[in-house]
């Protein structure tokens, strides 16, 4: 290790270790900002993972006092264990039995909602000294005849959005109706994903009542081997729960880390926690599709013209995602577009041994480097929900590789949209058969068909050749 990486670990251990002496928001912030390695060094970004990890609990008695004031009357559970079943940054989860029914009761800390008030202030003037600072170094880069270095930034934005969740986080009712919109948003997917079911009777803004399910941790080893498990079934499947959410529905649950995703003895997963949960816009969801599938839809080994075809698809993907700085160059993002093209498919043919997730990160990084991306808020999130959910996939499945992971979720989005598509020109062109058939029999001029026998046979072979269509796009595939 170098000097400078010494120097950079130390102020990065630093400043973690400064965020939580500040307290809860801070916590949450560096918690949020640990996956945005398009804006601070990897090191830091290291450092702020550990943020993850309990913060020290209260006492049960002092939760029960702040459970009756909440609630305004004498305990309402038929039992309530005092020792926490969990401890965070915001609050802390006690067992419970309500009505006869086991119940996981999450009791939020006292004063935290002034304490935001005013530490926000604070971030907001810290963001708008750090705009100032970076539009300062643009000027003298541009005085001095050099490119762009990074993207347009909003710091601002960043503190807002992260403020918007925030607070909603800390309304637990806000919570409540979040875990059921998931749940809902789960309908009709197949997903194998279990969200508690929420009593809305004792629960107010800082106390949530949710079904308590029996599970253990992702990363508990030792458990989930006890439980006979199929680890690398289960990590399949914990990657193809964040894809549906980022691929399918749009409503993303943005704080997936392992104390918020668990697994049942029967191989259920069971998300909690809810506070932070994002509903994209559709045009990002159809714009990470387009990435997608310019990244794995095609040949083994594709031509020039089918590379350069995928590198369009992937910076078209980009630029509808809301992920392109408005003075973008797109030669440059469209020549990485098919390198990574190029990538995916030599690794898939085993020609290459970089790693998926390094190589995008790098590439992500060049882009940024000549000012052509500019991520928009809402990919904190996204980013930050990727990186939990990888290192559980990855913790679960030792030969774990984001590519060969990817494919079969995707790959069922890609025949999905083919059958969709061969749909609707099968329907189209049996409605022009009708309407052939229907001009025909009247003796309209210029109607292509005279009997309704022709129009019937000529419908049957459109039929048949759509059908034929159909089987050899899903034999080549």
């Amino acid at each position: 290790m170098t000097d400078d990486e010494l120097r950079t670990n130390i102020t990065a251990a630093w400043v973690r270790d400064g965020l939580l002496n500040l307290g809860p928001t801070m916590i949450k912030l560096g918690q949020v900002f640990s996956s945005r390695k398009d804006l601070l060094h990897p090191a830091y970004c290291e450092a702020l993972e550990s943020l993850q990890t309990a913060v020290p609990c209260v006492s049960g008695s002092r939760v029960r006092e702040l459970l009756e004031a909440e609630l305004g009357t004498p305990l309402p559970f038929d039992s309530f264990d005092d020792t926490p079943l969990a401890g965070a940054s915001l609050g802390q989860v006690h067992r419970a039995v309500y009505k006869g029914t086991p119940v996981a009761v999450k009791i939020q800390r006292a004063g935290l909602k002034n304490m935001f008030d005013t530490d926000f202030k604070n971030i907001r003037l810290g963001c708008r000294v750090m705009n100032a600072c970076e539009h300062g170094y643009e000027k003298i880069r541009r005085w001095q005849g050099k490119d762009k270095a990074a993207a347009d930034r909003d710091w601002m934005e960043y503190a807002n959005d992260a403020a918007r969740l925030l607070y909603e986080e800390i309304d637990y009712i806000n919570e409540g109706k979040n875990a059921e919109a998931f749940a809902e948003s789960l309908v009709g997917t197949g997903s194998n994903v279990v969200v508690p079911k929420v009593f809305t009777d004792v629960t107010t803004e800082r106390v949530l009542t949710m079904e308590y399910i029996e599970s253990v941790k992702m990363t508990d080893k030792a458990k989930v081997a006890k439980l006979g498990l199929d680890t690398k079934a289960l990590s399949q499947q914990v990657l193809d729960t964040f894809l549906m959410q980022l691929l399918t529905t749009g409503v993303l649950h943005c704080d997936p880390h392992p104390g918020n995703m668990c697994v049942t003895p029967s191989g259920q997963i069971v998300l909690y926690d809810f506070g932070m949960m994002d509903t994209l816009p559709q045009t990002t969801v159809q714009g990470m599709r387009k990435i997608a599938f310019g990244l794995l839809n095609g040949s083994p080994e594709p031509s020039k013209k089918e590379i350069t075809t995928r590198g369009d698809s992937v910076m078209e993907g980009l630029e509808m995602a809301g992920f392109l700085a408005a003075d973008a160059n797109k030669t440059a993002v469209r020549l990485v577009g098919e390198f990574l093209v190029q990538f995916f498919s030599d690794q898939a043919a085993g020609r290459a041994t970089q790693d998926v997730t390094e190589q995008i990160d790098y590439e992500l990084r060049s882009l940024l480097g000549c000012g052509a991306i500019a991520f928009p808020s809402a990919f904190t999130f996204v980013a930050r929900a990727f990186t939990s959910v990888d290192g559980i996939a990855k913790s679960l499945r030792p030969d774990y590789e984001l590519r060969e992971a990817v494919e079969p979720f995707v790959g069922q989005l890609i025949s999905d949209e083919y059958s969709s598509q061969a749909k609707a020109k099968r329907d189209a062109l049996l409605e022009q058969a009708k309407g052939w058939l229907q001009a025909g029999e009247a003796g309209e001029d210029g109607a292509p068909l005279v009997s309704s026998r022709d129009a019937a046979l000529v419908a049957a072979g459109l039929a048949a050749g759509v059908a034929i269509t159909q089987v050899l796009q899903a034999a080549g595939q």
